[in-house]
């Protein structure tokens, strides 16, 4: 917009100034007196000189005015990038924040579960026990509990939450499925793309897949001795505490 004004400025420059010319030569058509060339060629120079100080000084401005709308410009920019970076940061600080929150309320069921691990120490079902455990702190909708059967060499169902009665849980060995390949290795497997024929949950929305699926090891000097299987129906992030309540669960087992 501001080039275009600057334009039409400009051709109103050019006609005053051919307008000056003409008016500024044919007043001499008029004069009785015959004047010497060197007369005219005097009067063409100052106008042109006029004409030229006129241009350069529109010229001038022109320049800078474009150099101050090009300073608006950039100015501008940085503008938005200034409101971008700080909508970024904010986003960032609520991301660390969040992340802090889930932290503390992490930390905080960590230390309730391995407070009550203790009390298990005189029950025959610690592996259902630590599953319940783990079902009275978080939003679990379903849970098996395997312990090893030390006899078979099999681990072996000890107790589920949110299943059917009538549905068989088959035991496994070690290496044997995801669950025994957790058991080899002692670190947990997160699924999250859960297969069709999965076990499906019981809840008050009806028999639906869960969303994610969480194979916990407890293991000790001596291997894997209880797997915890969980399902939800979104992520708990248990697995970042599961090496310490798995540490507390096995000093039970040694006293």
């Amino acid at each position: 917009m501001c080039n275009k004004n600057f334009k039409i400025v400009q051709r109103q420059y050019l006609l005053i100034g051919m307008a000056i010319y003409v008016l500024a030569f044919s007043k001499y058509f008029f004069m009785p007196v015959h004047l010497p060339i060197g007369f005219f060629i005097v009067e063409l120079l100052a106008l042109s000189t006029i004409l030229f100080l006129l241009f350069f000084i529109d010229k001038t401005i022109e320049n800078k005015n474009i150099t101050i709308q090009n300073n608006h410009n950039e100015i501008e920019a940085l503008k938005a990038e200034n409101s971008k970076l700080k909508g970024e940061i904010n986003l960032q600080r609520q991301k660390d924040e969040a992340e802090k929150k889930e932290r503390d309320v992490l930390s905080k069921k960590s230390q309730n579960i391995i407070s009550k691990i203790k009390k298990l120490k005189h029950q025959k079902t610690k592996a259902s026990g630590l599953m319940h455990l783990v079902t009275d702190n978080f939003e679990i909708m379903a849970a098996v509990g395997y312990h090893y059967h030390e006899p078979s060499g099999q681990f072996v169902v000890e107790g589920t939450y949110g299943i059917d009665d009538g549905f068989n849980i088959a035991p496994f060995e070690a290496g044997e499925g995801l669950h025994g390949h957790v058991v080899s290795n002692g670190q947990p497997i997160i699924l999250t793309d859960i297969p069709k024929d999965y076990f499906k949950v019981n809840s008050g929305l009806g028999e639906a897949l869960p969303n994610t699926i969480y194979i916990l090891p407890v293991t000790g000097k001596n291997g894997t001795i209880v797997v915890i299987e969980l399902a939800t129906f979104k992520p708990i992030n248990i697995d970042q505490i599961w090496p310490e309540i798995s540490e507390s669960f096995m000093a039970l087992k040694n006293n």
